[in-house]
């Protein structure tokens, strides 16, 4: 399956810090949506930037979802 050029990411965010994981968020080129890219925690409170990318349309985030970006 071709890959969506329009999902590719633009500029990122932030992080956001879930329960069981960190997160990096990236723009995408297509305004209705967000890149959500699980991070590899390295220990000590650090964290990598990890290969996989999961596409979210930004009317299916929970409010608040933008106070949580650091």
């Amino acid at each position: 399956m071709p890959y969506d050029q329009r999902l590719m990411p633009k500029q990122r965010l932030g992080q956001i810090t879930g329960q069981y994981a960190e997160f990096e968020v990236f723009t995408t080129g297509d305004p209705r949506w967000l890149l959500f890219c699980p991070m590899q925690p390295l220990g000590n409170g650090h964290f990598a930037s990890g290969t996989l990318q999961h596409p979210v349309l930004i009317s299916n985030l929970k409010p608040g979802w933008r106070a949580k970006l650091h």
